[in-house]
């Protein structure tokens, strides 16, 4: 019979895992962090100054934020999930737009020209 010491557990917040002036709170093993105020995400890793501050979707769109230095900093998420933007003026919907791609893959393989196998 072996027995395997093992030292203690190290505390999950000694990575600090919590990004932009997050504080993390350790769980045992795992952690939480509670986010500056603009940003957001399991790590606050989200900036979501833009959604907060702004609320560029209005009261009937969720603003999804993105991470820090994305080249897009929210998207609009309209009618759950069937139509997006960057605001309600600049949406487009699902439907609309899975419409213009099969439109697109249908011309491009029309134009191409058939090979005999």
């Amino acid at each position: 019979m072996f027995l395997l010491a093992l030292g203690p557990l190290e505390d999950a917040c000694a990575s600090q895992p919590c990004l932009f002036g997050g504080q993390c709170i350790s769980a045992g093993s795992s952690y939480q962090c509670q986010c500056q105020p603009g940003y957001d995400g399991i790590n606050c890793e989200l900036d979501a100054r833009v959604c907060q501050t702004q609320q560029p979707c209005g009261a009937y769109a969720k603003c999804q934020s993105f991470r820090a230095g994305a080249a897009l900093s929210h998207m609009c998420i309209f009618q759950d999930g069937l139509a997006y933007g960057l605001n309600a003026q600049q949406s487009i919907s699902i439907i609309h737009f899975s419409q213009k791609i099969f439109m697109l893959i249908a011309y491009s393989s029309l134009s191409k020209p058939m090979l005999n196998c």
